[in-house]
């Protein structure tokens, strides 16, 4: 007895029933349908909150191929995480896109980076370099920098290239 059936009865037949109910150990169907649209209210938050995440992740990888120091890689195996648990359709999109799909393959399949992909990172870590002697930067922000920079430029160079059918 829900909804529109209780105010039909009335409380004077609703509350009998409510107290066999309770007393009987079966939850009332009122109780049943409320849990019910509290885990789908949830589900649904859940999938929009990690497409939200994929799509931002996404964003940043994006940005991340043509800004120096914005990484491209961890962005993108984030987004495909989220969107693994929030959105089916957009990470068979990820997946299969030619330019995004096959480093993200490489690096789940392989843990690997494609020898492309690590020239170019290396590239931007000069040119982040050369940016910040060209802008005076003091010598302990250059060489925090420059640290900074070796430590992932060895990360990216001691990765094994994948096969040739997953180079990214």
């Amino acid at each position: 007895m829900c909804g529109s059936a209780m105010r039909r009865a009335g409380a004077r037949e609703y509350l009998p029933w409510l107290a066999r109910a309770r007393d009987s150990g079966n939850p009332s169907p009122c109780v049943h349908s409320l849990k019910t649209s509290r885990m789908a209210i949830t589900e649904t938050g859940k999938k929009l909150a990690f497409t939200t995440a994929g799509i931002i992740s996404l964003g940043l990888g994006i940005i991340g191929a043509v800004l120096p120091l914005l990484p491209t890689t961890p962005f993108l195996l984030l987004a495909a995480f989220c969107f693994t648990q929030g959105s089916s359709r957009l990470h068979g999109w990820l997946m299969s896109h030619p330019r995004l799909g096959p480093p993200i393959h490489a690096w789940q399949r392989h843990r690997a980076i494609g020898r492309p992909a690590k020239w170019l990172g290396s590239l931007s870590m000069v040119l982040v370099l050369l940016f910040g002697l060209w802008f005076n930067l003091p010598a302990w922000v250059l060489g925090i920098q420059t640290l900074a920079l070796a430590g992932v430029s060895l990360f990216l160079w001691t990765r094994p290239e994948p096969p040739t059918e997953d180079a990214g």
